[in-house]
């Protein structure tokens, strides 16, 4: 069968999963109680689909990025706030986002491992999960997974132009999730100890930032102009940041390491102020309780990595089933059959640590996992499938380099 041909049935079985688990769940159902973020993302979305702006209730928010709700309202504007659409747009989206696991692995290694990937992807449970919610995580994902490829051929063929679309990429995921803002200032320092050209690492992640700080200062202008502060994307990350760092979440085993809600604060305060009420309570926090906080590092590390999570026992079980080998062959990957030299891994390697180094600063949760899991199973079908077909060691500028040098050696002898 030629590969395009099963590409093609991989891509459709992906989307007849996600539909199917929709429409078994309640394709046109909103799920509310399962997650109070999609109530949110909702209400916003309708009323930007009614010109009304970007509100909750009454009053204009910066609570939620607002990559999510736009992209509700676009669908809502043309065909209704009806949520089996929606759905099945994130049904195509996660069917994309495997296409883009087999572009990525075959761009790293090679046809053979791409196609494992492609086709475990495509069965996921958690992808599959998370596509029939109103949830950010499918689109979050997607971006994500648009972006690392970009890296992985910027790493191969070096392009200002696919350099700067990596960037914009990002910025647009950030408007999404703002988890990844400052990821390209943690990649500076991982090409920095990393990359076999530092320099030209380094430089590649500083036009990322600027890339990144484009995409958003609209954002950011709008923020300021609403409320008289800067509010880079949103003014929901200061509770997000006490809610997994307090001393009720640090006694309790049972949910050291994770999240709970914080306590009301004044209400009389609107968003900028709560937020950085929250903030300083965190500094607070950790200032005064600087030994839990270092015990509570391993459980929010294990929360994060967790093939068992907190939730009914189907699926706890279905998550150790599945995740568990992906969990384990990556480490295997990392640790025993990674060859060195790979700089088209860098980018992968790099967000993976990012995503784990920011779930230890705020909390461990499987939803921090969602957007790299790609990257986890990619790895996995290397770690699985002996072939070392389509590896590519470093740049394709470092091998220009190594091969002049050689030359120099040879005349010179």
């Amino acid at each position: 069968m030629k590969q395009y041909l099963k590409i093609t049935l991989i891509f459709l079985l992906a989307v007849s999963l996600r539909i199917g688990f929709a429409a078994f769940t309640g394709i046109d159902k909103p799920h509310f109680d399962f997650n109070y973020d999609s109530s949110e993302y909702h209400h916003i979305a309708l009323n930007l689909s009614r010109q009304k702006g970007f509100r909750l209730g009454k009053n204009l928010t910066s609570k939620r990025a607002p990559l999510y709700p736009f992209f509700l309202a676009g669908i809502y504007r043309f065909f209704g706030p009806k949520f089996w659409i929606v759905k099945v747009a994130q049904s195509l989206l996660g069917a994309l986002t495997c296409l883009l696991i087999y572009f990525t692995a075959r761009e790293v290694f090679s046809g053979k491992v791409a196609f494992w990937a492609m086709l475990c992807g495509a069965a996921f449970p958690h992808f599959i999960f998370y596509s029939a919610y109103l949830l950010s995580e499918t689109l979050f994902q997607f971006l994500i997974m648009l972006f690392i490829f970009l890296m992985c051929l910027l790493e191969d063929d070096f392009s200002v132009t696919r350099l700067i679309l990596s960037g914009l990429v990002l910025g647009i995921a950030a408007l999404c999730r703002p988890v990844v803002v400052m990821f390209p200032l943690f990649l500076f320092f991982w090409y920095l100890i990393f990359h076999h050209e530092r320099l030209f690492g380094m430089v590649n992640a500083l036009v990322l930032g600027i890339c990144v700080i484009v995409v958003i200062l609209p954002w950011t202008a709008r923020n300021y102009l609403v409320f008289e502060e800067i509010i880079p994307v949103t003014t929901q990350n200061g509770v997000t940041m006490y809610g997994g760092n307090n001393l009720e979440v640090y006694q309790n085993l049972k949910t050291r390491g994770g999240w709970l809600p914080p306590p009301k604060i004044n209400r009389r305060l609107n968003e900028p102020q709560l937020n950085k009420k929250y903030w300083l309570m965190t500094l607070d926090f950790w200032r005064n309780n600087i030994k839990e906080t270092f015990i509570s590092i391993p459980f929010k590390f294990f929360r994060f990595w967790n093939p068992w999570p907190r939730a009914p026992f189907y699926f706890q079980l279905v998550s150790l089933l599945t995740y568990g080998p992906v969990l384990l062959l990556f480490f295997y990957y990392l640790f025993f059959s990674a060859e060195k030299g790979q700089e088209n891994l860098l980018p992968i390697i790099g967000l993976i640590a990012y995503f784990t180094l920011f779930s230890l600063v705020v909390y461990g949760s499987t939803r921090f996992r969602f957007p790299i899991e790609p990257l986890l199973i990619i790895l996995a079908a290397k770690a699985l499938i002996k072939d070392r077909k389509g590896l590519k060691f470093s740049s394709a500028k470092s091998y220009r380099s190594d091969y002049e040098k050689l030359q120099g050696i040879n005349s010179s002898a």
